[in-house]
């Protein structure tokens, strides 16, 4: 099995970071995921390195609902949103944040299959902090939700930016996928751009993430020679759920490495 980087998204249970992230084993993990809302505490860079954790990914700094809109915003708004991302990116280095997961909706299909240039400048103010601090800004695709089209406009995108720092990160919901997918093939179309992987699953409904699962996923990245991230992303709701899906997953990474 490749060398993979793994880490948990911590859900918003308990303000509590200790509890959460005390019995996350860094043998397994490389790190955690936090929303943008919770991350800012005081305690987390000290807590981290006793852990022996980084911050793999922070997403939703700022809401997919005002992200996607920016090109329909006035500057002096969209000027506000650069200030704050500017400084979320270039300060906090006591938290070692790897990468930025933000939702501009590039994968809408609504501008004609042409990258939207609005969004773009945004997002071109934001290259010297994210090349000065080696981070980077995944842009999400979700399976099953999008298709071919919206995944050529997010590649489009992409290459009109030009900038190494800019990625993307998919967000796999795999107990949604009702046709046969060849993860093979999805891959392909990153070999240069993907960086994070995010495995979202519900376990209150029955969906589990097992060892075969997670294996379909992973077998396509080693071919492809992925150096970056996979989150494990289970959707609960209270801390022993939390706790139960954070040792049935070193279980199962454990039977993957060894």
């Amino acid at each position: 099995m490749n060398n993979f980087k793994f880490g948990i998204s911590i859900p918003d249970v308990t303000p509590n970071f200790n509890t959460l992230i005390k019995g996350i084993n860094y043998k397994y993990f490389d790190g955690i995921e936090l929303r943008g809302n919770i991350f800012k505490n005081s305690d987390l860079p000290n807590l981290l390195k006793l852990y022996r954790l980084r911050i793999l990914n922070l997403f939703n700094l700022v809401e997919p609902s005002i992200l996607s809109n920016i090109d329909t915003q006035p500057n002096n708004v969209r000027q506000e949103l650069i200030k704050l991302l500017y400084s979320s990116i270039s300060n906090y280095k006591e938290f070692n944040i790897q990468n930025f997961s933000l939702d501009f909706g590039l994968c809408n299909t609504a501008y004609k299959n042409k990258p939207n240039l609005v969004k773009i400048e945004f997002l071109r103010q934001l290259y010297y902090p994210i090349y000065k601090s080696k981070k980077h800004i995944c842009m999400p695709l979700t399976i099953p939700d999008n298709n071919s089209e919206n995944i050529k406009n997010l590649t489009d995108t992409l290459k009109e930016l030009m900038l190494d720092n800019f990625r993307i990160c998919i967000n796999i919901f795999p107990h949604e996928i009702k046709k046969k997918i060849s993860p093979d093939s999805l891959f392909e179309n990153f070999i240069f751009d993907l960086q994070l992987i995010r495995i979202i699953y519900e376990p209150s409904t029955g969906n589990h993430l097992t060892e075969a699962l997670l294996k379909f996923w992973l077998d396509p990245l080693i071919k492809i020679n992925f150096k970056g991230s996979i989150i494990i992303c289970p959707n609960v709701n209270n801390l022993e759920s939390f706790e139960e899906e954070v040792n049935k997953t070193e279980i199962i990474i454990d039977k993957l490495i060894n």
